[in-house]
């Protein structure tokens, strides 16, 4: 009887000690299950978060990079290659005579535009007609073919170079927005509404009881998902430091 039960005792023992030894293994199984895993969804989340850096970083990698589809501006001087791509474009148009003066900027698509600032002269001469601001737009293929595809007229003359007259606008040097400028026109433009301007070039300026700013702008709605346009602004500024919008010349 006493064998009995010390057997009985011994099976009890041996069979609490397999429970927890197996009870042990799983637990060490499953926290090493668990580690593994925790471990690899953080290097996931670690590849996840560079690559978004290395998009970023592509994405914004500086000014100068080139973006397909976007206006980029990066000097508005005329190049002897700009004028003669200008001519290129301009052989077949009869009606008026466009000179680039300045470049608003170039747009990579399936080859290039190109955004000219020009003046606007009639084709024949005997009419003496004074010259106006215009916007050309040229398109070059990537044959180098060039074609004229959007022309926005003004009727708001231009400077005539050597023609210096009294009380007349004095055409800008470098078209580049000076301080006094640019400060009439924040001032002159912050209570305009509906509009949103963006000062692009200083055109001409002319000294009366003040001064009068000749502003190229690009212009936008403020609200909606309008195209952006173009408008020439005359801006006064007085003696006393107060500005004003006197003329808002939309390019058409």
């Amino acid at each position: 009887m006493r064998k009995r039960l010390f057997v009985l005792a011994l099976a009890g023992v041996m069979a609490a000690a397999f429970a927890g030894c197996g009870s042990s293994t799983e637990s060490t199984t499953g926290s090493s299950t668990t580690g593994t895993t925790a471990a690899a969804q953080a290097s996931t989340a670690a590849g996840k978060e560079n690559v978004t850096e290395n998009v970023t970083e592509k994405a914004t990698g500086g000014e100068e990079e080139m973006i397909v589809g976007g206006w980029s501006v990066s000097s508005m001087e005329i190049t002897d290659a700009h004028k003669e791509l200008f001519k290129k474009a301009q052989e077949t148009l009869t009606g008026a005579v466009y000179t680039p003066i300045a470049l608003l900027g170039t747009q990579v698509v399936a080859g290039k535009n190109y955004r000219f600032l020009c003046y606007k002269e009639a084709s024949v001469s005997e009419l003496n007609a004074e010259p106006v601001y215009a916007i050309v737009v040229i398109y070059e293929d990537l044959k180098n073919n060039a074609s004229i595809t959007e022309i926005k007229d003004s009727e708001v003359p231009a400077p005539v170079s050597g023609k210096d007259v009294v009380g007349a606008y004095e055409a800008s040097s470098d078209l580049a927005m000076n301080d006094d400028a640019t400060k009439a026109f924040t001032l002159a433009t912050e209570t305009l509404t509906g509009v949103e301007y963006k000062a692009v070039a200083l055109l001409g300026s002319q000294v009366v009881a003040g001064k009068n700013y000749r502003i190229l702008c690009e212009s936008k709605a403020s609200t909606g998902n309008s195209e952006t346009g173009w408008a020439i602004l005359t801006v006064y500024a007085d003696l006393e430091g107060h500005a004003e919008v006197t003329d808002i010349a939309e390019m058409k």
